[in-house]
């Protein structure tokens, strides 16, 4: 969860930081290195942005994603894995016994 965290913080921050040139100059001129230039913020732009795509392959390998989504594609791939998984989730739903769904419903509230 701490590289999901990571990668979150990081992408609201780079939405603030990169959205206009006044926060670059607001930003240079509270730390003293000079006025704001378009090339200036052009290339902190693109490091930024290389940035969240290194924080994104971080989450990607720490969270086990590539998991999550050869499971999820094996349903989408075959009629068979698709019946299978409607079959499974109308038994979650409809089944009195198993609170998976109401667990997860309220985790995520």
């Amino acid at each position: 969860m701490s590289a999901f965290d990571a990668f979150q913080g990081q992408y609201s921050s780079l939405a603030t930081q990169v959205s206009n040139i006044d926060v670059f100059a607001a930003a240079r001129e509270l730390k003293g290195t000079g006025t704001a230039t378009d090339a200036g913020f052009w290339m902190n732009k693109v490091t930024q942005n290389l940035q969240i795509v290194s924080s994104a392959f971080d989450m990607y390998n720490n969270c086990s994603l590539n998991y999550y989504l050869v499971g999820f594609g094996a349903n989408l791939q075959s009629i068979n894995g698709l019946s299978n998984f409607a079959t499974n989730l109308a038994f979650r739903v409809f089944a009195g016994d198993d609170t998976t769904l109401t667990e997860l419903e309220a985790g995520l509230v």
